[in-house]
C-alpha cells in the first residue's frame, strides 16, 4: 500500500505518466483510506513504551550500583562518628590528666617555695641565736681568764688571813669555774644541735628541689626556681650598689618619670636625680631589682638635686618574685617612715627587723609642696644597705 501510494504520488506530481483521471482517483482513494493519526499515535506509543523500559532498566542498574555505595557511606559515617567520640573521650582523659599534673606541679612548687621561705626564716633566726651563743661563749672565756688571774694572785699571798681568804675564794672560783665550764659545754651542745637542724632543713630543701626539677623535666610547665641558700656575712650593712652603679639602670623602675630624669637616676648623690611630672597627690613609687635575695638592714634617702623637691613620708614594700608584695612592719604595726626635709641632706633609716627580699619598692605617701606653686614635683635619690643571702659557715668554738 505504501509502494502504490508513493508511485501514484510521484506520477501525479512530476508528470512522468500521462495525466489520467483514473490514476488520480486511485491515489486519492488510497490516501483517504489510511488513518495517519492512529498510525502515528501507535508509533509514538511504541517508542514511548520502549523508552520507558530502557529508563526503568537504567534506573535499576543505577540503583544496584548506588545502593551499596550508600550503604558503605552510612557505615563510614557511623564509623567516623564512633572514632570521633572515642578520640574526644581520649582527649578528655588526656586533658584531665594534664590538669591533674598541672595542679600537682603547682602545689609542689608552692610547697617548695613555702618550705624555702620557712627555711630562710629559720636559718636567719638560728644564725642570730648562734652569734648570741658565740658572744656568750666569749664572755665565759673572759670570765674564766679573769678567774685564773685571780687564782694566781690569791696563790701568791703570804699572809695567813690572806691565805685563808685565798683558800675560800679559790673554792668559790673553782665552783664558779665548774659552772662556767658546764655552761660552755651546754652552749657547745646547743651549737651542735643548731647545726644538725640546719643540715636537716637543707637536706629537706635539696630533696624538694630535686623532686621539682625532675617533675619540671617531665612537664613543659614552669615552676619557681629552687630558693637560694640563706646565709649572711658578719657585717651586713654594705651599700648594695645604687650609688656606685653596681645595680644597673635596667634594674631600677618607677611609676612615672619626667623627661630624661628617669628612674635610673634615683641614686644617692646622682647629679640629675629622678623626677615625676607636676603632682598634687602621690601614688608614685621607685622599685629596685637586686637580681638575687638579699638581707636588707637599712636604706638612705635624699631629695632631688634641684627645685626644692624631696619626699616627706614613705613606706617600704618587699617581694621575692616582683608580684606578691609585703609591707615592712615593726612587729604587727606598719612602718611609715619620715623622709627628708631638704634636697641635699642624706637621711639613713634602719629597718628593724631586716628584710629578706629580691625586690624593694619605696611607696611615696607625701612630698614637699611649695606654697602658691603649680610646679610641685616628686623626686628622690636612694641607696640600700645589707648583704647577699647565703648559708652561714659556723665554726666550732674552741
Amino acid at each position: 500500500m505504501w509502494i502504490l501510494l508513493c508511485f501514484c504520488f510521484t506520477v501525479t506530481v512530476f508528470g512522468q505518466l500521462p495525466a489520467n483521471t483514473n490514476y488520480q482517483q486511485c491515489a486519492a482513494n488510497l490516501a483517504c483510506s489510511i488513518n495517519y493519526e492512529k498510525t502515528f499515535q501507535e508509533k509514538l506509543n511504541n517508542l514511548g513504551y520502549h523508552a520507558t523500559l530502557q529508563i526503568q532498566s537504567l534506573k535499576q542498574s543505577i540503583n544496584s550500583q548506588v545502593t551499596p555505595l550508600t550503604q558503605d557511606l552510612e557505615i563510614l559515617k557511623t564509623n567516623a562518628t564512633a572514632i570521633q567520640d572515642e578520640v574526644t573521650r581520649e582527649l578528655q582523659l588526656v586533658f584531665r590528666g594534664l590538669d591533674h599534673d598541672r595542679a600537682f606541679l603547682h602545689n609542689l612548687s608552692v610547697g617548695v617555695y613555702n618550705l624555702a621561705k620557712e627555711l630562710h626564716h629559720e636559718q636567719y633566726v638560728r644564725f642570730q641565736d648562734v652569734h648570741k651563743i658565740i658572744e656568750e661563749v666569749n664572755l665565759v672565756k673572759q670570765a674564766l681568764g679573769m678567774m685564773n688571774n685571780h687564782s694566781d694572785l690569791l696563790q701568791a699571798a703570804s699572809c695567813e688571813v690572806q691565805l685563808n681568804a685565798t683558800i675560800h675564794n679559790a673554792t668559790f672560783y673553782e665552783s664558779q669555774y665548774r659552772k662556767m665550764l658546764s655552761m660552755y659545754h651546754n652552749l657547745q651542745s646547743t651549737v651542735h644541735d643548731v647545726r644538725q637542724q640546719q643540715q636537716m632543713l637543707l637536706t629537706q630543701l635539696q630533696e624538694k628541689t630535686r623532686e621539682a626539677m625532675r617533675l619540671q623535666k617531665q612537664s613543659p610547665l614552669s615552676s619557681p626556681p629552687p630558693a637560694a641558700k640563706l646565709s649572711r656575712s658578719a657585717n651586713c650593712g654594705a651599700a648594695l650598689g645604687m650609688e656606685d652603679g653596681t645595680i644597673l639602670d635596667a634594674s631600677v623602675s618607677a611609676s612615672q618619670s619626667f623627661g630624661d630624669f628617669s628612674a635610673g637616676n634615683a641614686r644617692l648623690n646622682h647629679a640629675r636625680g629622678w623626677y615625676t611630672g607636676a603632682k598634687t597627690t602621690s601614688k608614685d613609687w621607685v622599685q629596685i631589682n637586686l637580681n638575687s635575695s638579699h638581707v636588707i638592714t637599712a636604706l638612705a634617702t635624699q631629695g632631688a638635686p634641684c627645685c626644692e623637691v624631696w619626699v616627706a613620708n614613705f613606706t617600704v614594700y618587699y617581694s621575692n618574685d616582683g608580684n606578691h608584695w609585703h609591707q615592712h612592719k615593726t612587729g604587727c604595726n606598719s612602718q611609715n617612715l619620715v623622709g627628708n626635709t631638704d634636697q641635699t641632706t642624706i637621711k639613713y633609716q634602719t629597718l628593724d627587723p631586716p628584710m629578706v627580699a629580691k625586690y624593694v619598692r619605696i611607696n611615696i605617701i607625701d612630698f614637699h609642696k611649695k606654697n602658691n606653686s603649680n610646679s610641685n614635683y616628686i623626686g628622690m635619690r636612694t641607696e640600700l644597705y645589707g648583704c647577699p643571702v647565703s648559708v652561714p659557715k659556723i665554726t666550732q668554738p674552741h
